[in-house]
């Protein structure tokens, strides 16, 4: 075989392996931005939940929302909602009277 014939063959191969780095480092980017995605989406839950806390020791309406649902038990609030991983979550808050 000639020079040219494996010329091409390691071209080949470095632009597969160059292919499969950027391959390796994309996914990992993309489920970081997911996680950041969903940990942004569980902080406003959170929010919702603690403004929701103070309207009901203030005895003022709760605010409802499609997404999630409310529950109270005892001394606690809850939250209840679907993340973006389609993983239920639950989140309680302590009532303070």
């Amino acid at each position: 075989m000639s020079n040219k014939g494996f010329f091409f063959y390691e071209l080949l191969i470095a632009i597969i392996l160059i292919l499969n780095i950027m391959l390796y480092l994309l996914i990992p980017i993309n489920n970081l931005k997911m996680q950041t995605a969903n940990q942004k989406y569980i902080l406003e839950m959170k929010k919702t939940l603690i403004v929701n806390v103070v309207l009901y020791e203030d005895d003022k309406e709760l605010i409802e929302g499609d997404n999630y649902q409310l529950i109270l038990n005892n001394q606690e609030l809850c939250i209840t909602f679907i993340d973006l991983f389609n993983k239920e979550q639950l989140i309680c808050e302590k009532i303070w009277f």
